[in-house]
């Protein structure tokens, strides 16, 4: 048996979370592992989708991300499928594999997820070998990374807005699929670092550490929503 399987991170997080930094700490504690980290962003897989009317737009920081959002919207209706860029990201995988053989001593981290279809879907494939990293930061903290971008604050509330939930089945739903993640890391805490390095410890050689205060109250959450049978009321709170 391979003592270092092939894994998959994903990555999920509100608009305007500095996402190369946890890329960068995530992939120096992999390589501590003796793992190499593939980078899959699934936003550059919509070129890779035919027939698309979406202009994407690389003018400005903003409309690059609003563009970038129009278009996933656009790829999710006409597949009529929530996780078809979760399916590009595993066809990313396939091709990059010899023989069909599963890479050893790999990491894939997929950038972003943004519908819970997509987390239910690589949950499916891959089982075990999955791991959803949910990264949250504070509005104020978003809206000054905007900021640093050059985007004015009410482009930076409208796409914030946008990200965390659309009002129709295959928009973005970034908030609804934060919830389903296995660890969630604070970006605005100083010890980023250390928390990755206990998310890695987990999988790696510490199983038995238990869970943070955060990652027990989302999963008390996750279970009290499971309360009900309509699954349009699944909505669970921890106080």
């Amino acid at each position: 048996m391979n003592d270092k399987p092939e894994i998959i991170i994903a990555l999920v997080s509100p608009v305007g979370v500095d996402l190369e930094s946890i890329n960068k700490i995530l992939s120096d504690y992999l390589n501590q592992f003796g793992y190499r980290a593939n980078i899959i962003q699934l936003s550059a897989l919509i070129h890779k989708i035919d027939g698309l009317e979406t202009r994407l737009s690389l003018e400005t920081e903003d409309e690059r991300i609003d563009t970038y959002m129009t278009a996933g919207d656009e790829a999710r209706k006409k597949a009529e499928r929530g996780d078809i860029l979760s399916a590009l990201a595993i066809n990313e995988i396939n091709q990059a594999r010899q023989e069909g053989e599963p890479l050893p001593a790999t990491a894939h981290i997929l950038r972003s997820l943004k519908h819970p279809e997509e987390v239910q879907l690589l949950r499916n494939v891959y089982g075990e070998g999955f791991y959803l990293v949910g990264i949250f930061s504070s509005w104020t903290k978003r809206l000054r990374y905007f900021e640093r971008k050059g985007i004015t604050q009410e482009k930076a509330e409208h796409l914030i807005n946008r990200d965390e939930s659309e009002e129709f089945d295959w928009g973005q739903q970034t908030r609804e699929a934060f919830h389903l993640a296995d660890v969630f890391i604070d970006a605005d805490k100083d010890n980023v670092d250390d928390q990755i390095s206990r998310f890695l410890d987990i999988i790696f050689g510490k199983p038995f550490l238990t869970p943070t205060r955060d990652e027990y109250a989302m999963f008390m959450a996750f279970s009290a929503s499971l309360r009900s049978g309509d699954l349009a009321r699944q909505v669970g709170a921890v106080i």
